[in-house]
């Protein structure tokens, strides 16, 4: 199943049928475009974000049925794009308004709330965070930002259960990566690797991709990439 993300403020879906995709469906909800889609490890849920400051969080239902369990509003400007925890159900979603938020679902239902924000004033990226990645086992995250920085945070705290303990929180792992030039997408290396530095060509939307390279930190290997269409 393959979902796009569109100007005109749809989500289409795609099913992969006699070595073609075909379009199957069209959701509506959201108010403006929607910036960016991404589904969890289990394929069981699906998450939207768009202009119109909003994450919708989509399950998935027998037929190529989809229901929208939450709508998530808790960000003050443009959600530019989303990605899942790879094990767990925690979805990320970074933002115009210079924050990234950590979203979990409530233990006694459906409904979903932000466990965290990580940007306070003086503790985070002071412009646009355009991109967000998880490294493979989860407990780093990086990010990057209008700033001309990459923060990469610890995120080994399973926020599923921290409840209201202020001691099982995210928190930045490396000080900021001054980056000359903005990079609009980042990614891990799917594997932590020593000794040898490799390249990851991030997946976009845009179709131009430039300057990619990769660099070390704390023994993980991250790629960036800038595409010249991507800023709006």
């Amino acid at each position: 199943m393959l979902a796009s993300a569109s100007f005109d403020a749809t989500i289409g879906m795609w099913e992969y049928v006699g070595g073609d995709f075909s379009f199957i469906a069209s959701f509506e909800g959201h108010e403006n475009e929607v910036k960016s889609v991404a589904w969890n490890s289990a394929g069981t849920l699906m998450a939207s974000c768009s202009r119109d400051k909003s994450v919708w969080i989509w399950e998935v239902l027998p037929g190529h049925e989809f229901e929208c369990v939450s709508v998530l509003n808790g960000h003050t400007q443009d959600v530019k794009m989303l990605v899942w925890h790879p094990s767990l159900d925690i979805l990320v979603s970074t933002s115009y308004d210079n924050t990234i938020k950590v979203w979990t679902e409530d233990g006694d239902g459906d409904d979903w709330h932000c466990a965290q924000t990580l940007g306070p004033p003086g503790r985070g990226h002071t412009s646009t965070v355009w991109s967000a990645s998880f490294n493979a086992t989860g407990d780093c995250l990086v990010t990057s930002s209008d700033d001309l920085t990459l923060i990469v945070w610890d995120t080994s705290a399973d926020l599923t259960n921290s409840g209201s303990d202020d001691s099982a929180k995210w928190y930045i792992l490396e000080s900021s990566i001054s980056l000359s030039g903005t990079f609009a997408s980042i990614e891990f290396a799917a594997k932590r690797v020593n000794h040898t530095r490799v390249s990851t060509r991030c997946t976009l939307s845009c179709h131009s991709l430039c300057s990619i390279f990769s660099q070390e930190t704390s023994n993980h290997h991250i790629g960036i990439s800038r595409p010249d269409n991507f800023f709006r």
